[in-house]
């Protein structure tokens, strides 16, 4: 008989407690998750887009662990690495897109690099990494990815699709694009250095027509057979090459040209 009324007498010392209404202009509650987004609409400009792979910038937009985004960049690293082997593997195509785009033949140079596209992307859609990425995501994080980048790629195809497109033809118009971006931030990445070094011995020794050929053949053969990490030994073979190609004059030039790199002063 004693617990109840101790019972009884405490809770009658406690103030009624009321739910709070909610707010008047409150609405329900929306989750994280329902706010992620990759779509954003400029004040000006209309549908923005993001920089990268949108399957990638989906993924950092999950609560992901440390070690999680770590596999993520590791991903990352692994398709632009793979471009840029693409480029050394391709070279002589890579040349002759080069050589046609000097030419102001545009159409030809495009359809080596769509060549090169559909070969390193046999799928050719705007998403090729997303296959790998379930290998390091849970199955509630992979879907969560998917949704966002095809949200993405859905809001960007419909605000680049031409009157004459199908969506279809939108979304692979819109997933070469991509692979453009990927090849000029591979070379940029990579082969640069090396054009730029080839520049440097044109410059020098002003080769002949001929020589200028040569010199370029030696130079795309040292960068295949070598993949961008040669050893001393190599670039002096390399430049040997070249200086036996060339005449006693052009010789000299180029002693002269690398004498000057080695010791500037």
């Amino acid at each position: 008989m004693l617990a109840p009324l101790i019972l009884a007498l405490a809770l009658a010392g406690q103030p009624d407690i009321q739910p709070e209404d909610p707010p008047l202009l409150g609405g329900p509650e929306i989750s994280q998750a329902q706010l992620r987004s990759l779509v954003q609409q400029g004040m000006t400009q209309g549908f923005v887009r993001i920089e990268g792979r949108p399957e990638l910038a989906a993924a950092r937009l999950l609560d992901l662990d440390t070690d999680t985004l770590e596999q993520i960049r590791k991903i990352e690293e692994d398709r632009g690495i793979g471009v840029v082997m693409m480029l050394i593997d391709r070279i002589d195509d890579l040349r002759k897109m080069t050589d046609a785009t000097t030419a102001g033949d545009t159409a030809k140079a495009q359809q080596i690099l769509r060549s090169l596209w559909e070969d390193y992307d046999q799928d050719t859609t705007l998403l090729p990494v997303l296959k790998r990425m379930e290998e390091v995501l849970t199955k509630e994080q992979f879907a969560e990815t998917t949704r966002l980048a095809e949200e993405y790629t859905h809001a960007w195809t419909q605000s680049e699709k031409q009157k004459d497109e199908s969506q279809e033809q939108t979304q692979q118009r819109l997933a070469f694009t991509l692979f453009q971006q990927e090849i000029q931030e591979a070379y940029q990445a990579s082969l640069r250095t090396t054009q730029q070094a080839l520049q440097g011995i044109y410059d020098a020794v002003d080769p002949t027509p001929k020589q200028h050929e040569q010199i370029r053949t030696i130079v795309i053969e040292h960068v295949k057979r070598t993949r961008l990490n040669p050893e001393s030994h190599e670039r002096r073979e390399t430049m040997r090459e070249i200086y036996d190609m060339l005449d006693e004059k052009r010789r000299g030039m180029l002693f002269d040209y690398a004498m000057r790199i080695v010791v500037p002063d």
